[in-house]
């Protein structure tokens, strides 16, 4: 009986041993202080993220696997919208899908591995709070037990936004946009029309005031004026200026159309010169 009890008590002492020496300390962080949206690519979204991995060598695994709810593609939810999404790596090379695993991350030898999440057409998407979790996993190198999982939450906040495009301009602004046109050669009774779309994923307000109140003032002579008239889609803008209300659509982006008329009278006593005047166009999106 002594001899039993002296075998139990060695084996349990190894197995202690061995556990203690393969420790291995991991953590997943979406930063989401750090997201970074582009432009170009339909305004994609990209969401930084860091797989942390301290252990010994000898222990140190692989790869980590991210599995996406029995999904093979990832998806952020706000009711019923929803956007889609992809894991890639940090020189943005999708991950491999491997069944039983997930999305595969290869692991660096550094204590940090980055990736990204990409969120394509995110900017351009409705407003809102977008969620969504994935579940990570160590990788072993040679075996595929059963691992010490984690639940990553992923959230991506988009705000109400709204730019302009005015036609004959490569200009372009968010919220805020201040133009100069050349409306060419000046003759009496002439009108000039410049389109101007708008691109909001929500209700947006477009103030439109000329800065010398429909005055073509010359550079040259600024006592030397001609008096215009200006209107947004056959409305009158005067004075202060004047606010148009657009509807956006709330699961989508919307593009609006703006048509900007300047029409002049009779011009043939001005002096000689370039006029000019500045029409200032603020978008807000709500």
């Amino acid at each position: 009986m002594s001899k039993l009890q002296s075998f139990l008590l060695v084996g349990l002492i190894l197995t202690s041993t061995f556990s203690s020496a393969c420790p291995v300390q991991w953590n997943v962080k979406i930063h989401y202080n750090q997201v970074i949206f582009t432009e170009a690519q339909n305004m994609t979204a990209l969401l930084p993220g860091t797989v942390y991995v301290e252990s010994v060598p000898s222990c140190r695994p692989n790869a980590i696997g991210f599995v996406l709810r029995g999904k093979n593609q990832l998806e952020l939810n706000k009711g019923l919208s929803s956007l889609q999404a992809e894991l890639i790596t940090h020189d943005k090379r999708p991950l491999s899908y491997i069944s039983n695993q997930g999305f595969v991350l290869p692991l660096s030898n550094a204590k940090s591995t980055k990736f990204w999440i990409r969120v394509p057409n995110a900017r351009i998407s409705a407003p809102g709070l977008y969620t969504s979790q994935i579940q990570a996993k160590l990788l072993d190198a040679t075996t595929d037990k059963k691992a010490d999982k984690k639940n990553i939450p992923i959230k991506l906040n988009i705000q109400a936004f709204a730019l302009i495009k005015v036609s004959d301009s490569s200009q372009k602004a968010s919220i805020k946009g201040v133009y100069e046109l050349d409306l060419g050669e000046l003759k009496s009774h002439s009108s000039h029309n410049i389109p101007v779309e708008v691109i909001s994923n929500s209700s947006t307000n477009v103030l439109i005031k000329s800065k010398n109140t429909n005055h073509l003032v010359n550079t040259s002579n600024q006592k030397s004026r001609i008096p215009y008239q200006l209107f947004a889609n056959n409305k009158s803008i005067q004075g202060k200026g004047h606010t148009i209300q657009l509807s956006g659509s709330p699961d989508s982006i919307s593009f609006s159309r703006l048509l900007l008329e300047f029409k002049l009278g009779n011009i043939q006593f001005a002096s000689a010169g370039q006029y000019k005047d500045t029409v200032v166009i603020e978008v807000r999106a709500n």
